[in-house]
C-alpha cells in the first residue's frame, strides 16, 4: 500500500509533465488547425477546422483527468471516479442535445470540453476529499504564461506566411526557452 504522500507526490510529476506536454500541443494545434487538417487530410477536411481548434482542448483536460482517476481507483476509491465519470457523461449528453441543432460539430466539440472540465474539476475534487490536497497552480502557471507567449509568436509569424515546420520549430524554441526561464 502507498502513502498519501506518494500518490500525491506521483500524481504531481506525473501532472507536471502532462501540461508541460498538454498545454503547448493544445496551443499550437489551436493556431496550426488549418494548416494542420490539410496537411493531414488536404482541403477536403478544412470545414473541420473549427471543431479541431475547439476539441483538442479537451485532449489537454484528459490529461490530467486521467492521472488523477488512475490515482483514485489505484487507492481504491473507484467509487468517486464513476460518480463524476456519469456525471460528466450526463453534461456532455444534455449540451450536445442543446448545441448541435444550433451550432453542429462546433457544439459537440464545445460539449466535450466543457464535460471534460466538469470532469477534471470532479476528479480534483475527489482527489483531494479521498487522498489530499493537490497544488494546480504551481502545476500549470509556468507553462500556461509559455504557452500564451509560444501562441503569440506563432500567430505572429503564421501572419508573415512563414512554413508550417518552421512554425512549429519557432513555437517548440519560444516554449522550450519560456519554460527555463
Amino acid at each position: 500500500s502507498c502513502s498519501v504522500e506518494a500518490v500525491t507526490s506521483a500524481c504531481n510529476r506525473a501532472m507536471k509533465f502532462l501540461v508541460l506536454l498538454g498545454l503547448p500541443v493544445a496551443t499550437g494545434i489551436s493556431i496550426l488547425a488549418p494548416e494542420v487538417i490539410s496537411l493531414i487530410y488536404g482541403n477536403t477536411w478544412i470545414h473541420s477546422v473549427v471543431a479541431l481548434r475547439i476539441l483538442v482542448w479537451s485532449w489537454a483536460l484528459i490529461f490530467v483527468d486521467c492521472t488523477l482517476l488512475v490515482a483514485l481507483n489505484a487507492t481504491r476509491h473507484s467509487l468517486y471516479y464513476l460518480v463524476v465519470l456519469v456525471t460528466a457523461t450526463l453534461l456532455n449528453i444534455v449540451l450536445n442535445l442543446i448545441l448541435i441543432p444550433a451550432f453542429g460539430i462546433a457544439g459537440s466539440s464545445a460539449a466535450t470540453v466543457c464535460a471534460e472540465m466538469l470532469a477534471a474539476m470532479g476528479y480534483l475534487f475527489a482527489f483531494r476529499k479521498a487522498i489530499g490536497p493537490i497544488a494546480i497552480l504551481p502545476l500549470v502557471w509556468r507553462p500556461l504564461a509559455a504557452s500564451l507567449v509560444m501562441g503569440i509568436c506563432v500567430t505572429g509569424l503564421k501572419a508573415l506566411a512563414v512554413p508550417l515546420p518552421a512554425l512549429v520549430l519557432a513555437g517548440t524554441t519560444v516554449y522550450a526557452a519560456c519554460i527555463r526561464v
